[in-house]
């Protein structure tokens, strides 16, 4: 995982992917089916991702838990997969650019 995690502010950097750090356009894309709330006052998302171009509504299903903040934002705590369909090729999942193919790519700006 390319992620950066700051942990004096206990968040990762967000960074949109670009023409070199993304895939082809039409991939999976998540539909969150429902929710719970869990007795310490997180929330737990229950996500399945849509593959249209395959016709499967259910390609991947994942548990995700966040924390909703007094300011309206919420704090993501935790993402665990469910199931997936392994008869699928995962040609849509392209992993993050290091932070030396980053700078490759595009630089500081």
């Amino acid at each position: 995982m390319n992620s950066l995690y700051d942990p004096q502010q206990q968040t990762y950097r967000y960074r949109p992917r670009g023409m070199n750090d993304g895939t082809l356009p039409y991939g999976p894309y998540p539909e969150v089916t429902g929710y719970e709330e869990l007795e310490d006052g997180t929330l737990k998302l229950y996500v399945e991702a849509v593959w249209e171009r395959r016709m499967n509504d259910r390609v991947v299903s994942s548990e995700l838990v966040v924390r909703l903040l007094a300011d309206g934002s919420f704090q993501y705590v935790s993402n665990h997969v469910t199931s997936f369909d392994e008869a699928l090729a995962f040609s849509w999942y392209e992993p993050r650019l290091t932070e030396e193919e980053w700078q490759y790519y595009y630089g500081d700006s």
